[in-house]
């Protein structure tokens, strides 16, 4: 781990943020160790550096960063944050690959938002954003073993409209292809 910066088990996501990253401030402090700026892209975005790169991780699961960060510029307010690894906890100790029962348990009020019966995303709401645990469906034709399970967690800001990331390309930390 770089120095100064937290574990990934030390990390908790909230609806506020992921550890010293958070929701509506700019990248400082600790976060500075945490992400680098990747400006080789039409729009820049904020890049975990190698320690955050984990089995697990990435959009799909086939290995890369735990999570992902999206601002406009170096100085801008954090916009969005996407937990992929399943080494990143919320405070009631949903993580990716947490069961669907866990995530009703814990999360009783939670709004649930349909995704087309794709999946479920749970809004918890908090000060500054919103935490979106999204559980994949239970055809096990397409999700396989992670059918009825938590799939992404992500923090946007309170205004967002909740959307799902599984079987879009709503992602972050990614160059789109030159045209």
């Amino acid at each position: 781990m770089p120095t100064g910066a937290p574990g990934l088990a030390e990390l908790t996501v909230s609806a506020d943020g992921l550890g010293p990253l958070l929701l509506g401030s700019a990248v400082a402090g600790e976060g500075l160790e945490m992400v680098e700026l990747v400006e080789d892209c039409s729009r820049p975005f904020w890049q975990t550096v190698d320690a955050y790169t984990v089995p697990d991780g990435g959009y799909g699961g086939a290995g890369g960063p735990a999570f992902t960060v999206r601002s406009e510029a170096p100085d801008a307010p954090l916009q969005r944050i996407d937990v992929l690894g399943q080494e990143i906890a919320t405070e009631e100790g949903i993580r990716v690959g947490a069961p669907r029962s866990d995530v009703e348990a814990a999360y009783p009020d939670a709004e649930r938002v349909d995704d087309a019966g794709l999946t479920t995303l749970f809004v918890v709401p908090g000060e500054t954003g919103q935490l979106l645990i999204e559980v994949a469906g239970s055809d096990l034709a397409y999700w396989q073993e992670d059918a009825d399970t938590v799939v992404y967690l992500r923090v946007i800001g309170a205004d967002r409209e909740p959307t799902g990331i599984a079987a879009t390309d709503d992602v972050v930390g990614f160059c789109a292809d030159p045209e």
